[in-house]
């Protein structure tokens, strides 16, 4: 996950685009309709601080994240006046394999 910016492959981003914003995008597509019908749903993005602290050696991911927070608000203002909520909330980073590895990258 950690790569400088100039290292990042296409691949790198489209990956990314793929797993934090067009599966948000792809399940609010799916959902959203059935929610206006009803008049009452929740849609909620889970973000992380990086959306806003976009780290040097994580570009493609931060951007991903900020890109998700931009669909969150695009979709509250589409849905504002209905019984649809659409949210995100931006959480700090969480101790996982990936952050393990990370972690262990920058002290080697």
């Amino acid at each position: 996950m950690l790569k400088p910016f100039a290292l990042i492959s296409d691949d790198d981003w489209r990956m990314y685009f793929e797993v934090n914003v067009l599966s948000g995008v792809r399940l609010a597509k799916h959902s959203m309709p059935a929610m206006l019908d009803r008049e009452w749903g929740r849609i909620i993005f889970v973000s992380i601080e990086s959306a806003v602290n976009n780290p040097a050696d994580m570009i493609h991911y931060g951007t991903t994240k900020t890109a998700m927070l931009a669909v969150g608000n695009g979709l509250a203002t589409l849905t504002k006046g209905t019984g649809v909520t659409v949210n995100s909330v931006l959480c700090g980073p969480t101790y996982s394999d990936g952050a393990a590895q990370a972690v262990e990258g920058l002290a080697q």
